[in-house]
């Protein structure tokens, strides 16, 4: 996996294996939503499993752990838009 310093419309995106994906984007619809955030905290709390690419985009701040603190950079960018 590749993350980029990329931004599109004021959010963070990633390349892997050659696809551009939205920071937060957690059900690849191309489109950051509090669905995102709720399905990445469904993960934090082990009630749903997130594939490879889920789990790339829900690390929001590319720490390479998925925590409480990339949903809520998720959220902060869906209140500033």
């Amino acid at each position: 996996m590749v993350y980029n310093d990329v931004y599109d419309a004021g959010v963070a995106t990633t390349s892997i294996d050659g696809t551009v994906y939205k920071m937060g984007d957690v059900d690849g619809d191309n489109t950051v939503s509090i669905l995102d955030a709720t399905t990445a905290q469904l993960a934090l709390v082990e009630k749903i499993e997130l594939n490879e690419i889920q789990t790339a985009v829900a690390d929001y701040d590319l720490d390479q752990v998925d925590s409480i603190a990339d949903v809520t950079m998720t959220q902060r960018y869906l209140a500033n838009n």
